[in-house]
């Protein structure tokens, strides 16, 4: 009977919907910029009103779109620009004067194309030149709020040809997709700290001899999507020997298959990946390991989370900011009062181990001892 109750719970665990989408995604066309919000929190864009325009009268040839904070950044690569959005009267999107700005563009020979779209910790935004078979980084270095001055778009790598798409990885190295099947991924490491890419064994294989694909995404410094469109699948790159490759066994497996035209990828958080697809319906995927066997290829991993999504340039989801726990709340009820005392005694005596310290945590030092006990009276009071 337990048995068969626990299955039953699985089942239905596995059936439900997504959880709620708690930040927008945002997914770029040709001209315009397209928000998705899931209003009422089922887990989709299907409903009304869920999909609706952010930016419009944009360049037809919109690729990659990254955020940082309030602002979204998006490639244009047949006139090798980066345009930057942001919402400054708080409306909800960016059609209104002066939402919209060219930040960056590359005028170099041969013509430029741009292709790909990073974002690093510093604010510096890293595009591939399919021209020149190059990776830029465009900078805001005076601080005027573009980087279309002197030396703010500078040439930092060569040797990408026929590029497709590019992730940074948390620890600042960079994975780049080439429409190479000899060697469809490099990784590129700053080891000499210069700023660029152009020493020895700073630019190498990262995976060789297999199918080239769309689109990547890095997940840390082990694991990364690739999407491949023709084959309708998903691939899983997982260095397991640290070795900064995915070249030896079982690192790279499939992770999801039978999609319609994998194209375009975003995170979603760490929870799961959205997968935007070329087929006429232009469908959304959302796909997540619910069992936790290192793939979406079994019931309802894979599900649609809208519809009617064509021509997308590139995905990202916005994460919503974590909330800040409220000092004092020993005994999580959300509310600060005379029977947080007790707990809140029994939490810096030691006898009880709070799952989250951060509310006990009353002088924010980073740890639970004597001295939250100041701080916990005077909340209190």
């Amino acid at each position: 009977m337990l048995g068969r109750l626990l299955g039953a719970i699985f089942i239905l665990a596995s059936i439900a919907p997504a959880g709620a989408q708690e930040g927008p995604l945002y997914a770029s066309r040709p001209t315009q910029i397209l928000k998705l919000t899931d209003l009422n929190a089922d887990g989709d864009f299907l409903d009304f009103a869920e999909i609706a325009e952010y930016a419009a009268g944009l360049p037809a040839g919109l690729g990659a779109i990254v955020n940082s904070g309030d602002d979204l950044y998006v490639v244009d690569g047949p006139t090798a620009s980066i345009y930057r959005l942001r919402d400054l009267n708080a409306d909800g999107d960016a059609l209104d004067f002066a939402e919209v700005l060219l930040y960056a563009q590359l005028v170099v020979q041969p013509t430029p194309s741009l292709v790909g779209l990073a974002l690093d910790t510093e604010g510096g935004l890293f595009t591939l030149d399919s021209a020149s078979a190059s990776l830029y980084r465009a900078a805001d270095l005076n601080a005027d709020g573009d980087a279309l001055d002197a030396n703010e778009f500078m040439q930092i790598a060569t040797g990408l040809s026929s590029p497709a798409a590019i992730a940074l990885r948390p620890d600042g190295r960079f994975l780049a997709a080439l429409n190479n099947a000899t060697t469809p991924i490099r990784i590129l490491r700053d080891l000499t700290a210069d700023g660029d890419y152009f020493d020895f064994a700073e630019n190498i294989s990262y995976a060789e001899d297999v199918p080239a694909g769309s689109d990547l995404v890095a997940v840390d410094d082990h694991l990364a999507y690739f999407s491949r469109t023709t084959e309708g699948r998903l691939m899983k790159l997982h260095d397991w020997t640290g070795d900064d490759d995915v070249l030896d066994f079982a690192e790279i497996l499939p992770f999801a298959e039978g999609l319609p035209s994998p194209a375009r990828l975003a995170l979603e958080g760490a929870n799961g990946l959205f997968v935007a697809c070329q087929n006429p319906g232009g469908s959304l995927y959302l796909l997540r390991d619910l069992n936790a066997d290192g793939d979406a290829l079994d019931f309802a991993e894979a599900i649609i989370v809208a519809e009617s999504l064509t021509q997308v340039g590139g995905l990202t989801y916005v994460s919503p900011p974590i909330a800040a726990c409220l000092k004092g709340d020993a005994d999580g009820n959300d509310a600060v009062n005379t029977a947080d005392i007790t707990p809140m005694v029994n939490i810096l005596l030691g006898t009880v181990v709070p799952a989250d310290p951060c509310p006990a945590d009353t002088n924010s030092d980073g740890q639970l001892n004597g001295l939250d006990v100041r701080a916990f009276v005077d909340i209190i009071l």
